[in-house]
């Protein structure tokens, strides 16, 4: 069953997470963050990446963060749409995933090889 096809074939999904709210937060690779919400509306998020990357991961409170690729940072996608770098200067961060104490994310970094524990506040 597909929950999503991009209206554009600039936008290429990446990942995926689905919210709380039975929406999704989807990571285009081809540019920009979309946010489907259950209802059916659309709302394109993070004009602030490069090329956001697979690297996408949720908190148990909803939360959601993804990584771009194509610059140096992880942002966070807030519900209105926008987003806010938690971590800058990684050199093209890919994977992203909450780490088991809950309390921060750990990211690979393709252009370096290293991972990093990026710490997130409430």
């Amino acid at each position: 069953m597909a929950i999503w096809n991009p209206s554009s074939t600039e936008q290429t999904p990446v990942g995926a997470v689905q919210t709380p709210d039975n929406g999704y937060v989807v990571s285009n690779i081809g540019g920009g963050v979309t946010i489907l919400r259950a209802d059916g509306a659309r709302m394109e998020a993070g004009e602030e990446f490069g090329t956001p990357g697979p690297g996408v991961a949720m908190t148990t409170d909803g939360r959601v963060f993804v990584v771009d690729y194509g610059g140096t940072t992880v942002r966070e996608i807030l519900p209105n749409g926008q987003s806010r770098a938690i971590a800058d200067g990684l050199r093209s961060p890919v994977g992203l995933v909450v780490a088991p104490d809950g309390a921060s994310l750990l990211t690979a970094a393709w252009g370096d090889g290293t991972i990093y524990r990026i710490p997130i506040s409430n």
